[in-house]
């Protein structure tokens, strides 16, 4: 029954290994010394974080308020993933830095990519809740259109 157990912590660690192994050759490789998947991430994330403060930056009054603390909350844990993704980065290059940072990154893996989906979510509801602001505003304009042709026709 001991060989089982020893068996199983072997598969773990060289399965653990293989991770960080890959990480590492893809931060050594990496011109910004991040992984190819955390270079996506971050892409997202700025995109989504450009998208939150164009929304903020209008009048709250003048948009949907929902809309608003949706932005925030997007701004918000854009600003802590992009934070956590810099600090997985070495800060010079050197083969023992690339490997701690490898060895973090597989650490952290979970949390980022919870993250990760919780912007995605964001970003959905977001497009979501712009669509309807759009589609209202367009009712908007075609009823004012709808109702000046009727007042354009009856002065006639």
């Amino acid at each position: 029954m001991e060989y089982v157990g020893l068996a199983s912590s072997i598969i773990c660690f060289i399965e653990v290994g293989c991770k960080v192994a890959k990480c590492y050759s893809d931060i050594r490789s990496s011109a910004s010394g991040a992984t190819e998947t955390n270079d996506h991430v971050m892409t997202m994330t700025h995109d989504l974080e450009d998208a939150t403060r164009s929304i903020k930056a209008f009048d709250s009054t003048r948009i949907d308020e929902e809309l608003h603390d949706l932005a925030e909350k997007c701004e918000k844990l854009s600003t802590q993933l992009i934070s956590i993704l810099h600090g997985l980065q070495p800060s010079r290059p050197g083969k023992l830095r690339a490997l701690l940072k490898s060895i973090e990154i597989y650490r952290r893996e979970e949390e980022i990519r919870r993250m990760e989906g919780l912007l995605v979510g964001y970003r959905q509801q977001l497009m979501l809740r712009l669509q309807l602001l759009m589609l209202c505003v367009n009712l908007i304009v075609g009823l004012r259109q709808h109702n000046c042709g009727l007042s354009n026709s009856s002065r006639l």
